[in-house]
């Protein structure tokens, strides 16, 4: 079983990165092996950390320091490395692109953000990206860094996970690995001082959990105030976990928590980035306790909650209206595979929809009067194009379906 996760923007560095994802179950199941999407995906120097691993349990946020260590702590970080302004050097450039060149155009592999994707040799590091100039679209399209660092999320996809127990676990709880650095360990929590820094409007994240249809349940995961075990970046704090239900959630929210198969962590607010060292996934089972005669209490499995009763056939409704009628062919074009033409990113009239073919991209740039072709990203986001088109002074561009069209 193969895992996925979407990303808002992919921030991509070393090879075999230890930045990963994995799903495992808690107590008595065994590992989810999944994969993950970015958003967007940005290119960024990959560092690594050796300090030791420390997990913190603490739900109390430190008091603030002094104004003086707040204004030498910003002058520290301007002159550091962050990642809307880290650089890498000509090797790491090298290898990234040697390994980028050879990715095909689902954007759900690219990063190492599971076990699974690492095993595969996924490039790119487990984090969203900020930086225009480094940015590779995604389950999002790349823009300014406004735009690419307003609320990134990444997805968990595991709609094809068996659950075990006869399917009664429920989503337990959602762990983070975090780097022990505090420049960067912080971004969960909220931006950089010199990026609008630690204000309420952008603190935290959020948990949206999906059923296998992608609708959100019922049963939304507690606000992570109340559900994460650290709400501030500590010293030594590598690990951070966010339990979906409080103890006293009814026996209907694990029910419902038991149709969870997709989750999507959203960072809330402005100059927000994803950069963790991996993320867990825990499901538990569904259990009551049972006082057995010696006094002992044991623990048996729930059954699943009975079907509800069969509704009353309703009178039929009237037929529904026809379907809009779909795109007409776009008009012969030519598609020039992994080019691009120079200066298109200045003659884009519109953005169309990722995630989609080059005919498709066609087509729809077809409607668009001004159009006289069409780029068409790695992940499929479509960007019509009008003017002059110089197609003998096209360049590489891309990988996997990326490449251009013209009518």
């Amino acid at each position: 079983m193969f895992f996925k996760a979407l990303f808002f923007q992919l921030h991509g560095a070393r090879l075999a990165s230890r930045f990963a994802y994995c799903f495992s179950f808690f107590a008595l199941s065994t590992p989810l092996r999944d994969a993950s999407t970015l958003s967007r995906f940005a290119w960024a120097a990959s560092l690594l950390f050796s300090a030791a691993r420390v997990e913190s349990l603490s739900q109390i946020a430190p008091s603030p320091p002094p104004l003086g260590y707040i204004q030498a702590r910003r002058r520290a970080l301007q002159s550091t490395a962050s990642e809307l302004g880290v650089t890498t050097d000509n090797v790491t450039n090298a290898e990234i692109n040697e390994a980028v060149a050879a990715l095909g155009s689902d954007y759900e592999t690219w990063a190492a953000c599971t076990d699974e994707l690492t095993t595969r040799g996924a490039p790119l590091p487990c984090r969203t990206g900020a930086s225009p100039t480094r940015c590779i679209d995604g389950a999002r399209r790349c823009g300014t860094a406004e735009e690419n660092t307003f609320e990134p999320f990444v997805e968990l996809d595991f709609h094809d996970f068996a659950q075990p127990f006869g399917g009664r676990s429920y989503l337990f709880e959602v762990e983070f690995k975090i780097p022990a650095n505090e420049e960067y360990g912080a971004l969960l929590f909220h931006p950089p001082e010199i990026y609008s820094g630690d204000v309420q409007a952008n603190r935290g994240w959020t948990l949206t959990v999906y059923d296998e249809y992608h609708h959100p349940l019922a049963t939304p995961c507690q606000d992570w105030n109340f559900g994460s075990t650290a709400t501030e970046h500590a010293e030594g704090l590598t690990k951070v976990q966010h339990a979906c239900l409080p103890a006293s959630a009814p026996d209907s929210d694990y029910d419902e928590l038991a149709r969870a198969r997709f989750v999507r962590v959203t960072l809330i607010g402005e100059y927000r980035q994803l950069w963790l060292d991996s993320v867990n996934v825990y499901f538990r089972a569904i259990v009551l306790p049972v006082t057995l005669p010696t006094g002992d209490v044991a623990y048996r499995l729930t059954t699943a909650p009975s079907p509800p009763p069969p509704q009353i056939s309703p009178s039929p409704s009237p037929p529904h209206p026809t379907d809009p009628p779909s795109l007409p062919p776009a008009r012969a074009f030519t598609w020039y595979a992994l080019l691009a033409p120079p200066q298109w990113v200045k003659k884009v009239v519109t953005k169309e929809p990722c995630s989609i073919t080059n005919t498709t991209c066609a087509a729809l740039a077809d409607t668009d009067a001004q159009a006289d072709g069409f780029v068409l990203s790695p992940s499929g986001c479509c960007y019509p194009i009008a003017g002059t088109i110089n197609v003998a002074s096209a360049a590489a561009y891309g990988f996997g379906e990326a490449g251009f069209g013209v009518f």
